[in-house]
């Protein structure tokens, strides 16, 4: 929910809190489903972590997401929105699905500014 939430803080001045720190590691749907597709095609067994193995800090997002909207966002900082936020979250074995052939296509800027045109348009 970051991303939407950020767009809309920065184009319609919604007011919302965040935390800087935390990370994860985000993955465009389309990429997502398309990781999802290829696995059951393929008829694949286990357990799967479909991601870049790169997470972003929540000050990185919404960087990208005030470039994209060329607007600030409407913010206040706080230390903690979540006890289950940490500094860690990745994928730690994208390795697994790679073999299969799966790759992300769409970098999280691209992502993001499909996300900011399609919400501008609607």
């Amino acid at each position: 929910h970051l991303i939407p939430t950020l767009i809309r803080s920065c184009l319609d001045g919604e007011k919302m809190s965040l935390a800087l720190n935390p990370v994860h590691d985000f993955v465009d749907v389309e990429d997502f489903t398309d990781g999802l597709i290829l696995l059951s095609q393929q008829e694949a067994r286990g357990v799967f972590e479909l991601g870049r193995g790169v997470s972003f800090s929540n000050l990185e997002v919404l960087n990208m997401v005030q470039s994209a909207c060329r607007k600030r966002a409407n913010v206040e900082l706080v230390d903690r929105l979540r006890s289950y936020d940490n500094n860690s979250w990745r994928c730690r074995d994208p390795k697994a699905a790679l073999e299969y052939g799966w790759k992300p296509k769409k970098t999280l800027e691209d992502s993001i500014r499909e996300m900011v045109e399609a919400y501008e348009r609607s």
